[in-house]
């Protein structure tokens, strides 16, 4: 995945893997967030360097067929009203989410009235991609098992397994991105679980991808 600034701050983002370094992700998230803070504009683009993937696989995951374009509006939107976000790391990834969530939405609401087009999802790219792990994440929603037990899911339900399976979100900062009680969060968790561990039982779905949704603690 590469970046390239255009105007202030827009990203096209391309089809191949960006080695990011090794500290915590909250760790690198606080440091740009810090810069920003300190006039250095280069933050955004270290934001948008370690959360995109993540971000990719849950608008990959909410259907989303333009994922490059909702992705950049994400952080677009987010970069543009920073000066509203007062948080910390973990605060800045539930705000992005939530941001996210808003988008997607927005994508869905002008899709319902455009025209009926061919489906293009086999032509769906291969989404931005921020590390091994969302790698694997994003790699595993394109099987088309696993987007089928997606679709048969509500949508509170989609949220919360995403956010905390592709996004990686604690149930507290899940819960603060979707405006619910941490215990909401929970009970929905533990339904969909349920839910999916029945419904792969009597599929055919490998055990990589079992492991991948059905794993979150």
């Amino acid at each position: 995945m590469s970046v390239r600034p255009i105007g202030i701050g827009a990203w096209v983002v391309d089809r191949h893997r960006v080695a990011l370094p090794s500290p915590d992700i909250d760790d690198l998230i606080g440091r740009y967030l810090d810069a920003i803070r300190s006039g250095d504009r280069t933050g955004f683009t270290g934001l948008f360097q370690v959360l995109s993937g993540k971000v990719a696989g849950y608008v990959k995951g909410r259907g989303v067929a333009d994922v490059e374009d909702v992705v950049n509006e994400v952080f677009l939107g987010a970069f543009r009203n920073f000066d509203s976000f007062d948080g910390d790391a973990a605060k800045f990834r539930s705000w992005i989410f939530a941001i996210a969530l808003n988008k997607v939405a927005d994508w869905h609401r002008a899709r319902c009235r455009q025209p009926v087009v061919a489906d293009q999802s086999d032509e769906i790219l291969r989404t931005v991609k921020g590390g091994d792990s969302e790698c694997e994440a994003v790699d595993t929603l394109q099987s088309q098992h696993v987007i089928a037990l997606l679709d048969e899911l509500t949508e509170d339900q989609r949220n919360v397994l995403l956010l905390r399976v592709i996004a990686d979100l604690s149930l507290e900062a899940t819960a603060s991105a979707l405006g619910k009680p941490v215990g909401a969060v929970k009970s929905i968790q533990h339904r969909v679980l349920a839910t999916l561990r029945r419904t792969i039982s009597d599929r055919a779905v490998s055990n990589q991808h079992v492991s991948a949704i059905t794993g979150v603690r």
